[in-house]
């Protein structure tokens, strides 16, 4: 169990092209993988979910049309609540996510 606290404490950290292990689950469709980290009691415990599900993680599951992913994250109330306020960008323009 100690491992996966290790692990979870890193999961904000950005490899050299800025990207976390959360948005490589994104990218790659990882349903599981994303569920598990957003999940974790610890996780949810020290760490900002704001850090992980952001504008453009999920302009990311946009783009790779993750919808999987993307019904995860508007599923539950809360979950609903980090993204409901989000805006996307596109060639120059700010779009809310749920309009």
């Amino acid at each position: 169990m100690f491992f996966l606290f290790k692990a979870l404490r890193r999961i904000t950290e950005r490899n050299r092209v800025g990207k976390t292990p959360f948005d490589i689950a994104i990218e790659k469709g990882q349903l599981k993988c994303v569920k598990h980290i957003v999940l974790s009691s610890w996780l949810e415990a020290n760490i900002d979910m704001r850090e992980l599900i952001h504008a453009s993680s999920m302009k990311n599951a946009i783009d790779r049309e993750q919808l999987d992913i993307l019904t995860f994250f508007v599923s539950e109330p809360k979950r609903f609540a980090y993204i409901i306020h989000l805006l996307v960008e596109l060639n120059g323009r700010f779009f809310n996510l749920v309009r």
